[in-house]
């Protein structure tokens, strides 16, 4: 909390601004007397609608249901974010770790502002400026020329099947049955994950590109990861990296019974569809964005999930040398390719007659 006082006192000082902030955030900040006159009074949060739910079952808070009066003292506005507000956002200011950057991707499903990510985390792939430079960073983003690094979204669709106009239940969700009719389209910047979650039979998901089968992956799931998230989840399993810069996409099978599966790489222009398998013992299957509400996605024999290329990229702000910052977070972060050095070669003589 103390680096976003630092960095709201700049900001203030600074330039005419509207700073959007969580309420979480609003509240710990009235605590402070400094902060006080500033942030005012603001309503209390209303209660969402349905429709203001993030598609898909997505129940991880959002700050994007709450709704709050403008409160100004010099320069400075301040208001509680509302998704009613994406369009007037200008910079995206992310402070933290990989986790607050995706979240911020899932913040925006259409057009996203720039994004200035300064790292506070334990990882920090995605946030390539340390907050020591922060002043420099925000002056250059607000009044230079910067350089943006498009990181590539995937867009998903999920097509339900006809199930006999029967409604099916699990625990306190309802599926009601749609024939060909999708859900809400979402976007996501790391991965999909589809797996079998606590079903004892592996998952036989039909994978079909352009409307063509083309094969079928048994095992415990699969992971389609865009160049971003070619690093996460999919690295662990064994797949290849991919520059951000790579207009491309990455199938890997979690698990495969197939001793010959391996992950592809598959070009932004394609449409694929996963889909469970007719002849499959798991009838079910769980799918996620970047992690979240895997227990409330649920897919169905019948069901498929559509994976499009998506037209809302996320633009980063980065340093002027992109290839060199995504090898140097290989390298310090991931430790890629490190290994032990070998001692230097004994230069002295191996036997006792070589000088004879």
């Amino acid at each position: 909390m103390d680096h976003l006082k630092d960095l709201i006192n700049f900001v203030s000082k600074t330039w005419d601004v509207t700073l959007f902030l969580e309420s979480e955030t609003v509240a710990v900040l009235k605590k402070d007397a400094h902060f006080s006159s500033v942030l005012g009074h603001t309503t209390a949060p209303q209660a969402a609608s349905s429709a203001d739910h993030p598609p898909l079952g997505l129940s991880d808070p959002v700050p994007c249901i709450l709704n709050a009066n403008d409160t100004q003292s010099g320069n400075l506005s301040v208001k509680i974010y509302d998704c009613q507000d994406a369009n007037s956002v200008d910079l995206v200011i992310c402070l933290g770790g990989d986790g607050t950057f995706l979240k911020i991707g899932s913040m925006f499903q259409q057009v996203v502002p720039p994004v200035l990510a300064f790292r506070l985390g334990t990882l920090g792939f995605l946030t390539p400026f340390p907050f020591g430079s922060f002043q420099s960073c925000i002056r250059r983003a607000m009044e230079g020329p910067s350089i943006c690094l498009m990181r590539t979204r995937l867009r998903c669709e999920i097509l339900r099947g006809d199930q006999d106009g029967k409604s099916v239940t699990d625990g306190s969700d309802t599926f009601s049955s749609r024939s060909n009719s999708p859900d809400k389209e979402y976007h996501f910047l790391n991965e999909l994950v589809v797996d079998r979650g606590l079903s004892p039979c592996p998952c036989d998901l039909l994978v079909k590109v352009n409307g063509k089968t083309v094969t079928h992956f048994e095992g415990d799931g699969l992971i389609v990861s865009t160049p971003t998230g070619s690093t996460a989840y999919s690295m662990a399993t064994g797949a290849s990296l991919l520059h951000p810069c790579v207009p491309a996409f990455l199938l890997t099978p979690i698990n495969s019974l197939t001793l010959s599966s391996r992950a592809i790489v598959l070009p932004m222009t394609v449409c694929l569809e996963i889909c469970i398998n007719s002849t499959a013992r798991c009838k079910l299957a769980h799918f996620s964005f970047d992690g979240r509400s895997r227990a409330s996605n649920l897919i169905r024999d019948g069901d498929s999930i559509s994976v499009t290329g998506s037209p809302y990229p996320v633009p980063c702000l980065s340093t002027e040398d992109q290839a060199a910052d995504w090898f140097c977070g290989l390298n310090s972060l991931l430790n890629w390719n490190a290994r032990r050095r070998h001692s230097p070669y004994w230069s002295g003589s191996l036997c006792a007659d070589e000088d004879t």
